[in-house]
């Protein structure tokens, strides 16, 4: 057997649980087992001894400088046969590409689907929030006070050497969150039979309206878009909510609704996406043809309702999106991934793509091929 260390400053209790990216590894063991790989976690880096294959999550380094971060690499890459950095932001426009050439494999949760802006002076950029900043005004590019400050904070953030682009995976996304679960001993169960817990609460039940229950609370344009969307639903009366809601209350809501909407936060998906599949409604949220994913999920008038970036334009597009029928089909589509998730096949398809494509030098046959990894397109 060959073990997997994961690095991970990730805590897997109730509290996260059903957001954690590695939910995978614990639910689909055996899958991993069959194909050689067992897994062990590490929470202090200091405490990362020899092995087979290292999966180091960024998060571990947040609060670590850029020169420490890759000394702390280049102390320890010759005591393991594969080094994988793991980069869980959230954004296909933040990079932490100064550790490329210190690891095998560098594999983002979201890549852009041409890589233009990682070669350019701004690869740790966020598209969208650029485009709010122009929309809204805003002085300058990027004006959060949270905008990768820690990741910049001893140097210049480096721009993608094309040279170096074999090494670049797509990891994979919120897609595998344990959405429908809502309790711990539930939580505990599914971990002991390898499963997800699906429930197709709302299917086949009709539903009215739009949905808005997302918050803002981002200090940048991004929020800004967020609170204009917000003043536009209240305006016309989908359903809102002032403040946090009960997860039981929140996932009701959801399932009455025929239309969730879902706008960009500091990434352009996030885990809201996955619980409108869960509830069998319909996912509306501004367009994201400019990334690729694993698993791809949204396919624009397939499996979601792409709107414009442009808040002002939603209340009409969703207009005319509830008077459609063929809005149903969306939900239909999209609803399917639940289900999906549940059976043998999904975790084979997991293993696969963790075989494959971040362990080896090779490709799984799921997740798009483009400009990255091993077989890609010259750039």
């Amino acid at each position: 057997m060959r073990v997997i260390t994961i690095l991970t400053n990730q805590r897997l209790d109730q509290r996260i649980w059903r957001h954690s990216p590695f939910i995978p590894f614990i639910r689909w063991r055996r899958s991993l087992r069959r194909r050689g790989y067992i897994v062990r976690w590490v929470k202090n880096p200091a405490r990362v001894s020899s092995g087979d294959i290292l999966l180091v999550d960024h998060r571990s380094f947040v609060d670590w400088s850029i020169s420490k971060t890759q000394d702390w690499i280049a102390a320890r890459r010759d005591r393991h046969d594969r080094t994988v950095w793991l980069d869980q932001s959230d954004s296909t426009g933040t990079t932490q590409f100064h550790v490329l050439p210190l690891v095998d494999v560098y594999a983002k949760r979201h890549l852009l689907a041409q890589p233009a802006r990682y070669l350019g002076p701004h690869p740790h950029l966020r598209v969208h929030e650029e485009y709010y900043d122009r929309y809204f005004g805003n002085a300058g590019p990027f004006q959060s006070a949270q905008t990768d400050a820690r990741v910049t904070q001893d140097g210049e953030v480096v721009p993608l050497d094309a040279r170096l682009a074999d090494r670049i995976r797509i990891s994979w996304t919120f897609a595998y969150g344990d959405v429908g679960v809502e309790g711990q001993w539930k939580q505990v169960r599914e971990s002991v039979v390898g499963g997800y817990r699906y429930q197709a609460t709302a299917q086949n039940q009709p539903g009215r309206g739009v949905n808005a229950l997302f918050r803002s609370s981002h200090v940048s344009s991004i929020g800004q878009a967020r609170d204009l969307a917000k003043s536009l639903a209240v305006r016309h009366g989908w359903d809102t909510s002032d403040g946090p809601l009960p997860l039981s209350q929140y996932l009701a809501r959801l399932g009455s609704s025929r239309i969730c909407l879902s706008p960009f936060g500091w990434g352009e998906m996030c885990i809201r996406d996955f619980e409108t599949a869960w509830a069998g409604r319909v996912l509306a949220k501004p367009s994201v043809s400019h990334l690729v994913t694993f698993p791809s999920l949204l396919h624009p008038w397939r499996t979601y309702i792409p709107l414009s970036w442009d808040p002002e334009q939603w209340p009409h597009q969703l207009d005319e999106a509830l008077s459609s029928h063929s809005s149903d089909d969306l939900a239909y589509a999209l609803g399917t991934w639940p289900g999906y998730l549940s059976t043998t096949r999904s975790a084979e398809d997991f293993a696969d793509h963790l075989v494959h494509c971040l362990l080896a030098d090779s490709w799984c046959g799921h997740c798009p091929q483009g400009w990255w990894g091993p077989k890609r397109v010259v750039i």
